[in-house]
């Protein structure tokens, strides 16, 4: 996103719902706007889904998790996707920290390279080395202990507005490493 020096030239991006590795068209044509409380200027709009549009994303998860592309994956071959999800984020560091202070109004020194949004690598990096070990943890006295890496399937994500990237990511992290699927919802609600 191009972000200018006078907030009032913003440009007004529109988005769909992002679906199948594609973004569509939902929420019957009715669009929300997306504010940066602290100006309460428009930086985006986003479709007002409906539950067809949530059903519709479920069944590509489900697909997605009973799939061989994703549901047929090895334990290594996801956690260097992780790995690649993390340089993604490490590459595009400016504009995801510009981006993250329009859409949580905070100051950019607190968004910004030096603080939280330089951190969502290292938030998602630890998923890695969780998801590919496959050592049982130890337990005293006699007992038989296992331990079975089974992905449980779909994970509803929901990121407040307060630093949503930076949440969205430390949760998202494990649940792509460990072989489940997601949905996420962005939750624009302030008290």
């Amino acid at each position: 996103m191009n972000i200018p020096s006078k907030p009032n030239s913003i440009e007004v991006e529109i988005h769909g719902n992002f679906v199948d590795g594609r973004e569509i068209e939902a929420g019957n044509g009715e669009m929300l706007d997306v504010r940066n409380p602290a100006t309460g200027a428009v930086i985006a709009r986003i479709p007002n889904s409906t539950r067809e549009d949530i059903d519709r994303a479920m069944k590509s998860a489900r697909s997605a998790f009973e799939g061989k592309a994703w549901g047929g994956m090895d334990t290594r071959s996801r956690a260097r996707l992780v790995n690649r999800l993390a340089d993604a984020f490490e590459a595009n560091l400016d504009a995801l920290y510009r981006l993250e202070t329009l859409n949580n109004g905070r100051p950019v020194n607190e968004t910004g390279r030096n603080c939280r949004v330089c951190r969502i690598s290292s938030a998602i990096l630890p998923a890695c080395p969780v998801a590919t070990r496959l050592r049982d943890p130890p337990v005293e006295g006699s007992y038989l202990n296992y331990t079975l890496r089974t992905p449980l399937g779909i994970v509803a994500n929901c990121t407040p507005f307060n630093h949503p990237l930076m949440i969205l990511c430390k949760s998202l992290a494990a649940v792509l490493a460990s072989g489940c699927v997601t949905v996420v919802n962005r939750r624009n609600i302030r008290r």
